[in-house]
């Protein structure tokens, strides 16, 4: 059976902004912003889709080659950013790092990146 990455898209607001998407995370009160590889990846993963089937979609979406390791690179930055419901564990089979991603292609890789969001009562000071 292949692994079919969800998001928990119903803990999440999200807003596009220029190239990027701005993802609130209601559960852990994180904001991410998602370059748009990334964003498409989270978009597709809806526990429905392979790895495959993503890679497929991203490259129609994004006019970049087949890249399932490009896809997986995505997926383990949505793991660490608390935005897939459970973690991802590429196949030992793949050999393929972000570094020989880099290496390999001039791409754009998935990139993410996350702030803590106060509470409501934490932002409010006190004089």
């Amino acid at each position: 059976m292949s692994y079919r990455p969800a998001v928990p898209h119903d803990d999440l607001a999200m807003q596009e902004t220029g190239g990027d998407l701005i993802v609130y995370d209601s559960r852990n009160q994180r904001a991410h912003c998602l370059n748009s590889i990334a964003a498409s990846v989270l978009r597709y993963s809806d526990g429905t889709r392979t790895v495959s089937e993503i890679s497929s979609q991203l490259s129609c979406e994004q006019g970049l080659p087949e890249n399932e390791a490009l896809v997986w690179a995505a997926l383990d930055e949505l793991a660490k950013a608390g935005l897939l419901t459970e973690a991802v564990m590429a196949p030992p089979t793949l050999g393929a790092s972000r570094r020989s991603l880099l290496r390999a292609a001039a791409i754009t890789l998935p990139l993410i990146e996350s702030i803590l969001v106060p509470s409501p009562l934490a932002a409010t000071s006190n004089p």
